[in-house]
């Protein structure tokens, strides 16, 4: 196989003989009109990074996505951040999304074992989310960043409350 990951995954292509190998334009195309159709895309980092872009717009907000580059065999480190990264355009604004990067943070709990944290996390974004009152302005609100943070943590503090 060769280095190039378009090789690779055209040599396993031919092999299988059941995995296409699309163009960027038309996995696109097929992502906003049926996203149902894919388990798995295999892409470059840069390819990649405009499916997972395209796919967290349709999903609502680029500020939800979360994102892992996972070492399965854990020799070493995984990432976890949030698909838009840093977003310098916007840092200190004061209306970032901080909750793809808490959701990154519960994906982390998870592949670090912590389950039950993980959910606890997950479970106080959504419930956040649910009560639609604190929101980014990407999100239709007018909260503010540090607004959002405090509604996710008394969230986080009602649910942890619960568990007891």
């Amino acid at each position: 196989c060769a280095w190039s990951l378009i090789g690779c995954c055209s040599a396993a292509a031919k092999r299988l003989n059941q995995i296409p190998v699309l163009p960027l334009f038309w996995i696109c195309l097929c992502l906003i009109r049926r996203p149902e159709r894919f388990d798995v895309v295999v892409a470059s980092n840069l390819l990649g990074g405009i499916l997972t872009d395209l796919g967290a717009i349709i999903t609502g907000s680029l500020g939800l996505a979360t994102s892992g580059n996972i070492n399965p065999e854990r020799r070493f480190p995984s990432m976890f951040e949030p698909v838009h990264g840093s977003a310098p355009d916007i840092a200190g604004q004061g209306h970032d999304n901080l909750l793809a990067a808490i959701l990154s943070g519960g994906m982390m709990a998870r592949h670090l074992g912590q389950k039950a944290a993980s959910r606890a996390i997950e479970q106080a974004v959504f419930h956040a989310i649910e009560q639609g009152e604190i929101l980014t302005p990407d999100l239709g609100g007018t909260s503010t960043t540090s607004q959002v943070g405090q509604a996710v943590i008394a969230a986080l503090d009602r649910v942890s409350q619960s568990r007891r």
